[in-house]
């Protein structure tokens, strides 16, 4: 063979070979790169690329755009991607609501190229789900926001918001009224994209814990914890949740990040905490999409080494919650007679209250769980649809198709039939309503005509007083034409007590027997009805009016001027007919009505009423009346309110008459009476459901600050090494600068982990002082005039997470307790130094359970004898005050046997004011490193025997910790000289080593200037201080004094006075302060 074949052959072997590896070798599935964050920038070209790669199955969508003008991108996946294919779903994931929670955004442009390449490679799962569903991922809601957020920070709040400030998760309309605020641009566009696509099931993906959390988000009472507020579709939601959870590596058992304690780790969202305008809660209420919450992560804004695990974790839940999209009931709508889809039909669930309407092609879709439904489907014109016991089974679900058929259209009325003809409700109570402000009711009458328009019209009769239009909506087949045959009934709603000119409109018009005054000049209102009234041939006319519960006809008035209730009956000549008129209105008025009050017959707004049996409750008006719409049958009526004990009544609705009058009488709860006379009725302070998580607590300081940004300030205590944080709230008039000459008291709980008790009641306190403040309260306003007030509730966040309900002595516990951390140099430590080095505080409590006893430094001693001094400080006295503050108003610390569970166990029951030296191994160290190092002092107290307490008992120990802590933060201030009666400010200088570790030093106070014209005193304490300083290092008997003695100076204790006074020996000015006192004879 020659050279040239060879070379020939070998070039065909190569060609060949080639289009071997070209088209028939397995192709690698493109690599998911989760090494990184994606940037808005890096967002929107990897979606361009994707798209453009590939187009049949893309398209990307430009939802709207953030206050610094990002676009709020979606992509779009399905596989008919210009086709809008009848019957499918529509499913959407949103990401990074909060700017600094950044995993959602990741795992979701994770998942969109995983469908991508998946579905490209022939995954058999992927192909199913992107051939059936037409999803819709958008992986950032706040670009603004994660541009401002940083790498690394676990629990902080920068990036949270958008640009505007505004958290975009408490800025949907909300069901209770909850979001007052500004709708932002962000949230407007995704309310519009709600509004405007048939969504089916959703998912808005968060982060800062592990859970999946569900409707509602927030109650009507918006309490702060611990309120569950079940949607209609609980047991779905539910379902929702535990099919996310439990397709998460880790999130179903629900204590992942400290202080979580989700059982299967699903929670209801206003049971964990109230978030009023969130965003699940507005799709649920707005459109037929589902959407549940769902926090991924721990830290916020991990490190990007943890994004490939948090994948991991996350991608089975994602595709298994997308699945659910299926599941339930679907199908269509039609015409029986031209097979045409209805759009907006109602599609109702017997037993919940939340219906569905059809979309184009009268495609619908119900999610439901496993059993069996009786369903209704209700569209205008048509027959109802029923359809009973539809099985409903796990997994996908089924295809209803439903053919509705039209009703008969009568071109003339044969027969008016009477009204006991008619059939009662078939429903036991009506549906939600609400009142409507003039704006409000334009709104809804225009609504109801442009969704109606060929059997309504809606025109003005007129204006009022103040030009407002006096609306009429007409219904009727052929509206604005007027049919004979037909007769015309009008229900005149718009008539008040009195117009803008003070005139009673129903007194305006011409009587029978009192036609007025005929030069008399009409309200515009009358004249417009009248006119109105004259110009139109009504045949039936009803006028509704409220402050009674009667059905009233003519005539109104009299022959005579009689106008009390014994006045005469005034019968019209077709009285008959008025008196069968106002029965067939009256019929319908059957239930219950009366009045809820309390035992000193003060009505109780607001109170509850439900029925049991009927998932639905009413609640009293501002003079405590109620009417309850119930059919005629027996039921069983509870009034509930907080603070009152319920009460329930067995009542029969009876076939005959009218509604029946039940009226309660509520008992109020003892601690809701204490709470009304010493706690500001501050209904929180009150609950008693749980103990507050980790996040809980956040989110309640958080809140707290935020709603009173003039004198409340949330801090928080950032651990570098795990970027943990602890919250502290900070109180003061003066929150702008650092105010040296003030006090500063630091009121720490938790420290140390197995007790969260002190946690509970500093919560308690903060929210006290907050109001009290507000009020005007004399002591906390001085409080918070003329100190500072720092709270951290829950300091050990890592101890929290492992201790125990139920463990009273903490021998259960299996954290670490302060001492360990100091031991270990935990970041939990060098956090609290830091900040108490930041704030150099004057005095701290520390507030815990497991007994109740005070306790003071030194904690430690400070050598091997055991004499006195050895547990002394030489501010003993100054610390026995303090404790004896506290203890005056909880006289059980005096009591050995105040804590008598604790007997027999390994740790003895303290009583009493106590050194912690008595306390051995379970003093804390804190105390005695923060006196030695900056004089602080500190109180220990232990306000409860039991260290984890039922819930149930938090009232009580709130009600017995209150008073002795607020008399504890009072005395603090004793040692402030504080301000003058003008506000001048009273100073006092300090010579002296300020401490000795053997003994208590004596202390000498020096006043000057009682009197204002009383120079001399001044000047010579001045020069007294003066001389001290100067000869304490070159004099020793000066240096031996003032290292064994401690010297107060006062020189000035009249400023006001001072200013006032003149040269001269007779009194002349300035010997009364500010106000006009003698202070020499103003002392007790």
């Amino acid at each position: 063979m020659s050279i040239n074949e060879n070379t020939m052959l070998q070039k065909l072997f190569l060609s060949l070979f080639m289009f071997w590896v070209v088209t028939c070798a397995p192709r690698s599935t493109p690599q998911i790169d989760t090494t990184k964050y994606h940037h808005y920038d890096d967002i929107i070209d990897l979606f361009e690329n994707l798209h453009a790669q590939f187009p049949q199955l893309t398209k990307l969508h430009h939802v709207g755009s953030s206050i610094q003008n990002r676009k709020l991108l979606a992509i779009q996946i399905t596989d008919k991607i210009n086709v809008t294919e009848p019957g499918e779903p529509m499913f959407k994931y949103v990401g990074n609501m909060h700017g600094n929670e950044a995993i959602g955004r990741q795992i979701l442009i994770y998942l969109t190229q995983y469908l991508l390449f998946k579905y490209q490679e022939g995954d058999e799962r992927v192909r199913k789900i992107v051939d059936t569903t037409n999803i819709f991922i958008m992986p950032t809601m706040n670009p603004d926001g994660f541009e401002k957020a940083t790498v690394g920070d676990c629990d902080g709040v920068v990036g949270r918001a958008n640009a505007g400030n505004v958290d975009l998760n408490r800025n949907f309309p909300d069901q209770f009224g909850g979001n007052q605020g500004k709708i932002q641009p962000e949230t407007q566009a995704i309310i519009d994209w709600i509004e405007s696509q048939p969504f089916v099931l959703s998912a808005n993906l968060h982060g800062g814990s592990v859970v999946a959390s569900y409707p509602f988000d927030d109650s009507a009472s918006h309490t702060i914890v611990n309120d569950y507020s079940a949607a209609p579709d609980d047991d779905l939601f539910k379902l929702l949740a535990h099919t996310y959870a439990n397709n998460h590596l880790t999130m179903a058992k629900g204590h992942q990040c400290p202080g979580d304690d989700f059982k299967d780790g699903i929670t209801n969202g206003a049971h964990w905490y109230d978030v009023p305008g969130g965003m699940e809660d507005y799709n649920y209420l707005h459109s037929n999409c589902f959407e549940i919450t769902i926090e991924l992560s721990c830290c916020k804004y991990p490190q990007p080494q943890a994004l490939t695990q948090e994948w991991e974790n996350n991608r089975e839940s994602l595709l298994s919650y997308l699945e659910l999209v299926h599941i339930g009931a679907h199908g269509f709508v039609t015409d029986a007679d031209t097979g045409e889809g209805l759009v907006g039909a109602v599609f109702m669930v017997e037993g919940i209250d939340h219906n569905v309407t059809s979309v184009e092609f009268g495609a619908y879709w119900r999610l439901l769980t496993p059993g069996s439904y009786s369903i209704r489907v209700v569209a205008y014109g048509y027959q109802d649809a029923t359809f009973r016991d539809v099985e409903i089974p796990a997994g996908e679900g089924i295809q209803l198709n439903v053919s509705m058929i039209r009703e008969r259209r009568y071109q003339n009325v044969k027969i008016i039939l009477p009204f006991s003809h008619h059939s009662p409700t078939n429903f036991k109570e009506p549906s939600q309503f609400e009142h409507h402000n003039f704006e409000q009711m334009t709104i809804f009458l225009r609504s109801l005509t442009e969704r109606y328009p060929t059997i309504t019209r809606l025109y003005s009769v007129g204006q009022s007083v103040q030009g407002r239009d006096l609306w009429v909506l007409e219904i009727s087949d052929n509206p604005g034409v007027h049919e004979p045959g037909w007769f015309h009934k009008v229900l005149r709603g718009l008539l008040g007590r009195a117009n803008h000119n003070q005139v009673d409109l129903n007194r305006d018009f011409p009587g029978l027997f009192h036609p007025g005054d005929p030069g008399r000049t009409r309200q515009p209102e009358t004249q417009a009805v009248m006119q109105w009234v004259e110009s139109n041939p009504f045949v039936l006319s009803a006028n509704l009016h409220g402050g009674a519960l009667v059905a009233n006809y003519p005539y109104d008035d009299t022959k005579g001027l009689a106008v009390t209730s014994s006045a005469q009956e005034s019968k019209s000549p077709d009285d008959a007919v008025f008196i069968q008129l106002a029965e067939a209105y009256s019929t319908v008025h059957k239930g219950v009505k009366g009045f809820v009050r309390d035992e000193s017959n003060q009505a109780v707004y607001n109170a509850s009423i439900s029925v049991r049996g009927i998932d639905h409750v009413i609640h009293s008006a501002q003079d405590g009346d109620y009417w309850r719409l119930l059919v005629p049958g027996t039921y069983e009526l509870t009034a509930s309110a907080t603070g009152y004990e319920p009460q329930t009544i067995v009542v029969k609705v009876p076939t005959i008459g009218a509604a029946v009058e039940v009226d309660f009488t509520l008992k109020v709860r003892t601690g809701y009476q204490w709470s009304s006379t010493h706690d500001f009725d501050i209904k929180e302070n009150m609950r008693a459901g749980s103990f507050m998580s980790v996040h809980a607590v956040e989110e309640a300081i958080g809140y707290l600050a935020r709603m009173h940004p003039t004198f409340t300030r949330y801090e928080r205590l950032t651990m570098d090494s795990t970027n943990k944080t602890i919250p502290m709230l900070h109180l003061s008039e003066t929150l702008t600068e650092h105010e040296e000459e003030k006090p500063h008291v630091l009121l720490l709980g938790g420290l140390e982990g197995d007790s969260p008790v002190g946690t509970e009641m500093l919560v308690r306190l903060a929210r006290h002082l907050i109001t009290g403040f507000n009020h005007g309260e004399p002591v906390v306003s001085k409080l918070l005039k003329t100190g500072h007030v720092h709270i951290a509730p829950l300091v050990n966040i890592e101890g929290f997470a492992k201790s125990l309900p139920g463990d009273c002595t903490g021998e259960k516990f299996t954290g670490k307790n302060f001492a360990q951390l100091v031991k270990d140099q935990d970041p939990i430590v060098k956090a609290m130094m830091e900040t108490i080095a930041q704030h150099r505080f004057d005095l701290i409590v520390t507030v815990d359970g497991g007994g109740k006893f005070i306790s003071i430094p030194r904690n430690v001693p400070v050598s091997d004898d055991q004499s006195a001094a050895s547990a002394f400080t030489q501010d003993e006295d100054v610390l026995q005050e303090l404790a004896n503050s506290f203890a005056q108003a909880m006289t059980d610390v005096f009591h050995k046997d105040a804590c008598p569970s604790l007997e027999g166990s390994a740790h003895p029951a303290y009583s009493g004011i106590i050194h912690g030296v008595d306390m051995g191994h379970q003093a804390s160290p804190l105390a005695d490193s923060v006196y030695q190092m900056y004089g602080t002092l500190t109180v220990g107290a232990y306000i409860a025997c039991c260290k984890y307490p039922e819930a149930s008992e938090l009232p009580g120990i709130w009600m017995a910790s209150l008073q002795p802590l607020l008399n504890v933060l009072t005395k603090s201030l004793q040692g402030h000289l504080g301000k003058s009666a003008l506000n001048s400010d009273l100073w006092m200088l300090k010579l002296g080593l300020g401490f000795d570790k053997s003994r208590v030093l004596p202390g000498i106070l020096f006043v000057g200037g009682l009197h204002g014209e009383d120079a001399a005193s001044r000047e010579v304490l001045l020069q007294l201080a003066e001389h001290l300083c100067h000869q304490y290092r070159d004099d020793a008997y000066m240096s031996t004094m003032l290292n064994q003695t401690n010297i107060y100076i006062i020189p000035s204790a009249n400023p006001d006075g001072a200013k006032q006074s003149v040269e001269g020996c007779s009194l002349i000015k300035g010997h009364m302060n500010g106000a006009a006192v003698d202070l020499d004879t103003n002392f007790l």
